[in-house]
């Protein structure tokens, strides 16, 4: 938002995903924020139980936690977190916008969102089933989101976005292929069928839809 505000000649559109900067961080937030970490290092079991009471199904993908709490470990975040953004500061985004927030983020709750948005000029909403950093229908969400772009973008960016979505799909498959070539027999390990669901879902490909915009 910061660049659509500050450089808008480098910016075709925004996808905003459960953006901060729209409102305040709240107690709901932070109670979300502690109970979702702690429920990742629950025994599996149990863990599938918080992930569906949290609409958390990426709590589901041991490999994504371990990844999570290594860089957790190894960052060094500074304290303080982005400010709210002004109704002015909003009304100059003046380049396409799409905002979307899931109907149980604990960041942005949907009538923030539809408030917020509707002060942009140019402002899609998008209200879709998950929490906070843990969309459901993750294909379904990607290909709304390259439509989105595709629309925006002209020449040159619009062949660079596909050329950079087929190549991630394409990726995605392969790591796909190779990981149940891997694992083998699913083990009864009291995750396997739902860290298999899981992943079948579509989990990894969260970092896909998380990526900048105006990067593609």
């Amino acid at each position: 938002m910061n660049q659509a505000i500050h450089a808008p000649d480098r910016v075709a559109s925004i996808t905003l995903l459960d953006p901060a900067g729209l409102t305040r961080l709240d107690a709901r937030f932070w109670w979300w924020l502690s109970i979702s970490g702690l429920a990742t290092l629950t025994p599996m079991p149990i863990r599938r139980r918080l992930a569906r009471w949290l609409d958390l199904p990426a709590m589901l993908h041991q490999e994504l936690m371990t990844l999570m709490w290594a860089g957790t470990r190894g960052y060094r975040a500074e304290p303080k977190f982005p400010a709210v953004l002004t109704d002015d500061e909003l009304r100059a985004i003046d380049v396409p916008a799409l905002l979307i927030t899931g109907a149980r983020s604990a960041l942005i709750t949907p009538a923030q969102a539809r408030a917020r948005g509707g002060v942009m000029p140019h402002a899609e909403v998008a209200v879709v089933p998950g929490s906070h950093g843990g969309f459901n229908r993750i294909d379904e969400l990607n290909d709304r989101i390259a439509a989105f772009i595709e629309a925006h973008a002209t020449g040159k960016q619009l062949l660079l976005h596909r050329l950079r979505y087929r190549q991630r799909r394409l990726l995605l498959s392969i790591g796909g292929v190779l990981a149940e070539a891997s694992a083998g027999p699913a083990a009864d390990d009291g995750g396997g069928e739902a860290g298999g669901r899981a992943e079948a879902e579509g989990v990894p490909r969260a970092g896909h839809i998380g990526q900048r915009a105006d990067d593609r």
